[in-house]
């Protein structure tokens, strides 16, 4: 996925606060939307999100990027 799509995925994912979600949105599998933010994390060398079971939220550095 280009630099420019990720970033799309990125605040889609912001905005409606669902990596799933924001993959049906943007037409992405679940793989799609994993790989494509893993590399936009590598990119950035930082992680964006705080993953959890139940919930995800920005890091600091996520927000500032936002």
């Amino acid at each position: 996925m280009e630099y420019i799509e990720s970033l799309r995925l990125f605040r889609t994912i912001v905005e409606v606060k669902n990596f799933r979600r924001a993959g049906e949105i943007l037409g992405l599998s679940p793989s799609a939307v994993s790989r494509a933010i893993a590399s936009l994390e590598g990119r950035l060398s930082s992680r964006l999100f705080h993953r959890s079971t139940r919930q995800r939220s920005l890091t600091e550095v996520a927000e500032r990027f936002l």
